[in-house]
């Protein structure tokens, strides 16, 4: 086998191709997404450092940095004495995965703000229709506190008890896994986005959830969703 042959069917394969440059950033992007599009699975082995640099055509110390870098977000593991592996799947490490992909496809805030907003609308849309009277109990104390806060930390805390008890009465956790994974990774992407929190517009989800309308429901929690204040920055 030819070293092109090499490079084309190895483990580094499918990213060599899109190398743009040697930095250790670089690098570890491309083995970001390698490792995230499920070319390598949890417990997987990671070639050694000597292959990656040689079918990435850098040198090892660059890889060996792009390497910690994946180390220090939890994606990869070093066992002593029996090299590198991808991390166990657990909640965290699948946050990381999302963050650390999103950075290695340039992924933007306004990208990011969007998916967040059409999943809250979504999964508000299922608890429409899946919702229990102890559901409502629960959304209707929690918007309680929201309007009794006394302070913008306490609004939060009630505004956040609020959607997570939607997510639970919409019974989907795959969905609500992804939508808490991009809400972590949004400070990640670019600088952390900052929504008001308005009692009102929850309000506006319960009534449609409590009506069994999930059309509402949807549309009531994407439009809950707006910025704190306008500063004419939409460049993303």
């Amino acid at each position: 086998m030819t070293t092109s042959e090499h490079t084309r069917g190895g483990p580094a394969g499918s990213v060599a191709s899109r190398r743009r440059s040697g930095s250790p950033e670089e690098i570890a992007r491309l083995l970001t997404a390698y490792v995230t599009t499920g070319d390598l699975r949890p417990g997987a082995r990671i070639p050694s450092e000597r292959r990656l640099a040689e079918e990435l055509g850098v040198g090892r110390t660059v890889v060996r940095e792009a390497l910690k870098s994946l180390a220090l977000v939890g994606l990869i593991e070093s066992r002593h004495g029996d090299g590198t592996y991808v991390a166990d799947s657990t909640p965290e490490s699948f946050s990381r995965a999302v963050e650390w992909r999103l950075v290695a496809w340039g992924g933007e805030r306004g990208g990011v703000a969007e998916a967040i907003a059409v999943l809250e609308g979504d999964l508000a849309a299922l608890a429409a229709e899946r919702r229990t009277d102890t559901d409502l109990v629960e959304l209707h104390l929690h918007l309680a506190a929201e309007r009794a806060a006394a302070n913008p930390s306490e609004l939060d805390a009630a505004h956040l008890a609020f959607r997570a008890t939607t997510a639970v009465a919409a019974g989907n956790v795959t969905l609500a896994s992804v939508l808490e994974a991009l809400r972590a990774a949004a400070p990640i992407v670019a600088a952390a986005e900052v929504t008001a929190i308005e009692p009102a517009a929850d309000a506006l989800v319960l009534d449609a959830i409590t009506r069994r309308n999930p059309d509402d429901a949807r549309r009531s929690a994407r439009a809950g969703r707006k910025p704190a204040s306008e500063d004419g920055d939409e460049r993303n």
